[in-house]
């Protein structure tokens, strides 16, 4: 009897934190979808994402996934019209770690020159680096 009492306590107790575990992960994964991003780019970085965007090739089940990625930058170029910006001042592209995942995954398509190859490294880095600061406030 005190041995199915003990092993009926190890079992509550071992299922009790698989659950508990489970929970922590559903959050946590729900925590990402929901997370923002806010990468900081010169406007020079700005407008070459922008029509890096513009120069790949899609299919049609794509066209929302690159509208969302699109409109990241273009909201951002819009505002700044007008306000005589030069291509060295920063702004800020907020976007949910999705569209920054399908931003790199377009880019990844799109072909370059070797001079815009230091270019998009940095574009790379930014976003990875956002991500990740932005991974670290969740936890």
């Amino acid at each position: 009897m005190k041995n199915s009492l003990k092993a009926f306590i190890i079992v509550f107790a071992l299922t009790s934190i698989a659950v508990f575990a489970q929970q922590q992960q559903q959050v946590s994964s729900e925590q990402l979808k929901n997370l923002k991003i806010k990468p900081v780019f010169t406007y020079d970085e700005i407008l070459f994402s922008y029509n890096l965007l513009n120069s790949v090739e899609i299919t049609g089940s794509e066209v929302d996934n690159f509208f969302a990625a699109r409109d990241a930058f273009a909201v951002v170029i819009k505002a700044a019209q007008g306000k005589n910006k030069k291509g060295t001042d920063t702004d800020i592209i907020e976007m949910d770690i999705q569209t920054a995942q399908i931003f790199i995954n377009l880019m990844k398509r799109a072909k370059i020159t070797g001079a815009q190859a230091e270019m998009y490294k940095k574009i790379q880095m930014i976003i990875t680096e956002a991500a990740n600061a932005s991974k670290s406030q969740v936890k």
